[in-house]
């Protein structure tokens, strides 16, 4: 599902390890260029059509972010083993129908988190808390449009996620120091009083 830059780098993945049966996209254009690497693959506009064949056994979710719960929802119903790209979902009670659901039907649910086992992640960790770049002033996030402009007014924090929410505190969290003061992301600066 999804034949993005995203969706098709993961769908060319996929192709060792199986055969891809179905492609998906709204976007024609998208569709066409997954079609041109998996000629084989039924295309298809509508997700919920997928969910209908018999020969899938595996979702792959590559969509947008604000498709991720319902796509994956729809393919544990329909007794499909998911791995979708994260974020997982955009709020937390979303995750918390995609637990129940995994655990109802007993399909696999796996997130992809590629960059989180990096090595050069790790490295950039320990650069951090063993003080080599010395005292983090400031930290600038770049997000693309996409996950900025998700379809949730903005909340506060549940109750009890507050110190990973607070994002001068979850530095203090990874590195047992004090935080930043500033932050950025999407080229707007935020104060945070540590």
């Amino acid at each position: 599902m999804g034949c993005g830059s995203q969706g098709r780098g993961v769908a060319e993945a996929v192709v060792y390890y199986g055969e891809m049966v179905a492609i998906c996209d709204v976007d024609d254009g998208q569709l066409a260029k997954t079609k041109q690497k998996s000629p084989m693959a039924r295309a298809f506009k509508d997700f919920r059509k997928i969910m209908e064949l018999k020969e899938v056994n595996i979702v792959v979710c590559g969509t947008v972010d604000r498709w991720h719960t319902l796509v994956s929802l729809a393919a544990m119903r329909a007794r499909k083993d998911v791995y979708c790209e994260k974020p997982l979902t955009l709020a937390i009670d979303e995750r918390k129908h995609l637990v129940a659901a995994e655990k109802k039907t007993g399909q696999i649910l796996q997130t992809g988190t590629q960059q989180r086992s990096d090595p050069r992640f790790r490295l950039a960790c320990e650069i951090a808390c063993n003080e080599i770049i010395g005292d983090i002033k400031k930290i600038d996030v770049y997000l693309p449009a996409e996950q900025r402009l998700g379809p949730f007014k903005k909340s506060r924090c549940p109750r009890g996620l507050t110190r990973i929410c607070n994002k001068s505190r979850q530095h203090t969290w990874i590195t047992a120091k004090k935080g930043p003061t500033a932050f950025s992301d999407t080229g707007g600066s935020i104060p945070v009083t540590p």
